[in-house]
């Protein structure tokens, strides 16, 4: 049996990757979307140069008002 090394240690699902001038960076939920308490930022970003050790970048939106409907 295989067994996986997480590249990230905090809560980071459902993860999009991309590449741009040797530098990779991810875009997925974090924590507190999962909890749903986000506030005013949401979809936490992540940078690497080797796609094992990852940078948090912050958050990649502003989240938009509840007057704009439910998620």
């Amino acid at each position: 049996m295989q067994s996986f090394r997480p590249v990230y240690s905090g809560y980071f699902a459902d993860p999009f990757v991309w590449r741009h001038d040797d530098v990779y960076y991810a875009v997925g939920t974090g924590a507190a979307e999962e909890q749903g308490d986000a506030g005013g930022r949401v979809f936490q970003m992540l940078r690497s140069v080797d796609l094992a050790t990852w940078t948090p970048m912050g958050s990649a939106l502003t989240a938009l008002h509840p007057d704009y409907g439910d998620a």
